[in-house]
């Protein structure tokens, strides 16, 4: 069986692979046709079209193509880059024992990563025991 550290940087890991290969990296919102309509330019001279095929509610609203832009791949890499760190800090030490965690003192699978692992429990090979204390997933 898989352990939850081995798990969750394996997530991680493909997430931001598959946000590298996403092209470009920095997005921005850009009005199309109306003030209402947006698309997003994906920062190389392409655009994202307002209406995609993924998305079926129609174009995009300034809100949607907003959020959009500001989770651009840029913004992904930085936070699965940090989520990787953080998983290297709350890891077992050499010389230590291997389920312990150096940095806060649990067992592991520490807190830290039980909850850094949360937005992530809805992939394959999640283990509803890796669940923090509280929670549902």
């Amino acid at each position: 069986m898989t352990d939850l550290t081995t798990w969750l940087r394996e997530q991680i890991t493909a997430r931001k692979t598959l946000t590298e290969a996403a092209g470009s990296l920095d997005w921005s919102v850009g009005n199309a046709v109306s003030r209402t309509d947006c698309f997003i330019d994906t920062g190389d001279g392409g655009r994202m079209a307002i209406s995609c095929g993924c998305y079926s509610g129609g174009t995009l609203n300034k809100e949607e193509a907003d959020h959009i832009a500001a989770n651009d791949p840029r913004d992904v890499i930085a936070r699965c880059e940090a989520e990787l760190r953080i998983i290297g800090l709350h890891s077992a030490m050499p010389g230590q024992h291997p389920d312990f965690c150096w940095h806060d003192k649990h067992e592991l699978p520490c807190p830290t990563v039980r909850l850094l692992a949360l937005p992530y429990a809805d992939r394959p090979g999640y283990l509803p025991e890796w669940a923090p204390e509280g929670t549902s997933s």
